[in-house]
């Protein structure tokens, strides 16, 4: 990630579809900001949920996130 390069050689074969790898990036990126090294630069659990219920945009690594509301469809399903 810090070469940024995608994912994808990252992804499991055996699970990886095309329409789901935008929301395993996703999950990943996620997944990598919750255990950063620096304790701040771990998002708060609120913000974690909000996340992968849909209601917050996704993480990019090395950036903070707004809490602009995000128009998608959550990553956590029911």
């Amino acid at each position: 990630m810090q070469e940024g390069k995608t994912i994808d050689g990252a992804l499991d074969e055996e699970i990886k579809e095309p329409c789901y790898v935008d929301e395993m990036s996703n999950v990943f990126h996620l997944g990598v900001s919750c255990t950063s090294t620096v304790p701040s630069d771990r998002p708060q659990m609120k913000e974690v949920l909000q996340i992968l219920q849909g209601r917050s945009r996704p993480l990019v690594y090395g950036v903070k996130n707004t809490g602009r509301e995000y128009d998608s469809t959550p990553l956590l399903k029911n």
